[in-house]
């Protein structure tokens, strides 16, 4: 089943975005994929495995002004039609959450007007935050962002 709600400023977005990863990470116990012949949970994959199943999932954008967020399973079973960064950052996000793993979302920006224009999650790792963004395919994990705002998006 799929809703939907009007998504007015990057707060709201932030708060469903927190909201489906917590209320829904579970379902990724239910989500097959299939793994060295054998079908395995999502949430059982290692950690390198589930970044990388999510950074080969083709780059899609929403259609303006649509901002489309949801369940995590629900994503992964419309990955066909590709993910943004906000998908993207509700899977990856529910795995770490599932998984016992601490993680935040970020908003940043790579504009030099600062706008606020993408979002990832960061896992925390020895008392540091990596970021574990997964959104093009030339990412990396933990790699560091060139970027002129970054704020964590908290839920409230």
């Amino acid at each position: 089943m799929i809703t939907s709600k009007r998504l007015k400023s990057k707060d709201q977005t932030g708060n469903e975005m927190h909201r489906l990863i917590s209320v829904y990470c579970n379902d990724l116990d239910h989500v097959m994929i299939f793994r060295r012949g054998m079908l395995t949970p999502f949430s059982s994959l290692p950690l390198n495995e589930a970044y990388e199943f999510v950074r080969r999932i083709p780059y899609r954008k929403d259609r303006k002004p649509i901002e489309v967020v949801a369940r995590p399973a629900e994503i992964i079973r419309q990955k066909d039609n590709g993910m943004d960064c906000k998908k993207k950052a509700i899977v990856l996000s529910a795995y770490l959450r599932r998984r016992g793993l601490p993680y935040r979302l970020i908003a940043s920006s790579r504009l030099p007007s600062r706008r606020i224009h993408h979002v990832f999650p960061q896992l925390g790792f020895n008392g540091q935050w990596l970021n574990f963004d997964a959104t093009y395919p030339n990412y990396r994990p933990f790699e560091r962002k060139q970027v002129t705002k970054m704020e964590v998006l908290n839920a409230v």
